[in-house]
């Protein structure tokens, strides 16, 4: 199937150039909001491409080259992504390790990268890298952003997030030009990150290396079908080392200038949503499914007179979204019906799952039952399909009148897929990795003539969408 022609973007090769066009447009807008005990905290884009300038800077002074590969791990804050934007702002390239990754783990990945640099969050971070650091020649610092509960802080191996920060800020007065001098540099064939994953059958971490130019198509893939605004309000729901994060809400948050929330930790995420007018959020097949139960619960759980309404008025919204879904217009009396109904019905339900504001949303992976995906849209949510593989980004997604819950979409901007003789789903296109790093016996595997074997069944219908049919590996590679 032939590649969806693109749509005239703005040409930006790199994501720290897309973040110093953030800062000359929107320099005192809110770019993240954080959640803290109680309240939030928010940055603005000149607090982002400060702290990345300084940071990237005092790397470079402590003896960061082009080429480089710094490991970042830790908790999802400002200061990851802020780690990671400076890293490549230097022309380096930044290794994500999963924040539960064992100190085993941690060893082959620092060893494997030769990284001289190590960013990580906190004591527990910092803990794992202590009991390996005689198995680790190459490493000279490691940067902390959270002091608490840190014991030996005058380890020469150890310096403080804000240290760094203040050395690029003396970098930089004998150095005045070197940070736009490097982020011209930067081309979106550069790699930007390498995602490692620990969950691999041969015992050994694996990395995922994605250049600007593969995290930047598949987010404006993402974006032309899901028009994300400037004033929206986006929620990190994806874990920080996932390649899902960076599609479905960073890159997107970067390219559109939208505010980006942070929720304190997974286990507050419910409660801290609905303390935000969130606009879009994407989730799992088990997440939406988990809300139509939440839904179904405020119904029965609701007092006689709200649950006469919700009865007498929700298939109102049934209505409306089957609708919707054939592309067809609803019935008059639906359409009278539909703004009293939304007042007294459907802005309430969306209210007790904390998305009362969200305009668009998306379900990754598998595709739900038709009851959960038509309960969704029948409180007024316009729920589209869409699927990822870490290797591959974007590989599809449903647009606008384009809503079908038995497919995942058409391919995504500049992807091409087909489907071989037994029935496996390939892929090729602009959001593809550059290979597992340093791992070209398991690249060639996977990746042949072009084509990523995604090892997923699948069937394309009459409308080009892509049916997903069985997502195991069922060809033996050798």
């Amino acid at each position: 199937m032939a590649a969806e022609p693109a749509r005239p973007i703005v040409i930006l090769d790199t994501l720290p150039q897309v973040l110093r066009r953030n800062y000359n447009l929107w320099a005192d807008e809110t770019a993240i909001s954080l959640k803290k005990t109680v309240t939030w905290k928010k940055y603005f884009w000149r607090t982002c491409y400060d702290t990345v300038s300084q940071l990237s800077l005092g790397l470079i002074s402590q003896g960061l080259k082009r080429g480089d590969i710094v490991c970042v791990i830790g908790e999802k804050s400002p200061e990851l992504y802020w780690s990671e934007l400076a890293v490549q702002a230097a022309g380096g390239t930044a290794a994500v390790i999963p924040v539960n990754a064992a100190p085993s783990d941690i060893k082959y990945i620092t060893n494997q990268c030769k990284a001289g640099f190590a960013i990580v969050s906190n004591n527990e971070q910092l803990a794992k890298f202590s009991g390996i650091r005689s198995d680790l020649p190459t490493l000279k610092k490691i940067i902390y952003w959270d002091p608490k509960d840190l014991k030996n802080t005058n380890d020469p191996l150890l310096v403080s997030f804000n240290d760094v920060l203040n050395l690029g800020k003396e970098y930089e007065k004998t150095n005045l030009n070197l940070l736009k001098q490097n982020l011209d540099k930067g081309t979106g064939g550069d790699t930007a990150v390498i995602f490692y994953s620990t969950s691999v059958t041969d015992g050994k971490p694996q990395g995922i290396a994605l250049s600007h130019d593969a995290l930047l198509n598949s987010a404006r893939g993402f974006l032309s079908r899901f028009p994300i605004r400037g004033e929206d309000n986006l929620i990190s729901n994806y874990p920080a080392d996932s390649v899902e994060d960076r599609c479905f809400t960073f890159v997107p948050h970067l390219l559109t200038g939208s505010n980006l929330n942070i929720p304190a930790k997974a286990e507050t995420f419910a409660r801290d949503i609905r303390q935000i007018k969130l606009n879009f959020m994407v989730c799992s097949p088990e997440q939406w499914e988990k809300a139509a139960a939440d839904i179904r619960n405020s119904i029965e759980s609701a007092n006689p007179l709200s649950r006469f309404f919700y009865n007498l008025l929700l298939p109102i919204g049934y209505k409306l979204a089957d609708a919707k879904i054939k592309n067809k217009k609803p019935d008059i009396l639906s359409r009278l019906l539909k703004d009293p109904a939304s007042i007294l019905v459907f802005r309430p339900l969306r209210k007790a799952i904390g998305l009362r504001k969200v305009r668009l949303a998306a379900c990754n992976g598998r595709v739900q039952s038709p009851d959960t995906f038509r309960l969704i849209h029948a409180v007024g949510i316009d729920l589209r399909n869409a699927f990822t593989i870490p290797e591959v980004g974007l590989i599809a997604c449903q647009g606008e009148e384009e809503i079908d819950f038995e497919t995942v979409g058409r391919p995504a901007l500049n992807t091409e897929v087909k489907i071989t003789d037994r029935g496996e789903l390939l892929v090729r296109g602009k959001s593809m990795f550059d290979g597992y790093y340093n791992n070209p016996e398991k690249t060639a595997v996977v990746l042949i003539d072009g084509w990523y074997h995604t090892g997923v069944i699948a069937s394309i219908n009459d409308k080009g969408h892509i049916i997903l049919l069985d997502k195991k590996r069922v060809v033996d590679k050798k």
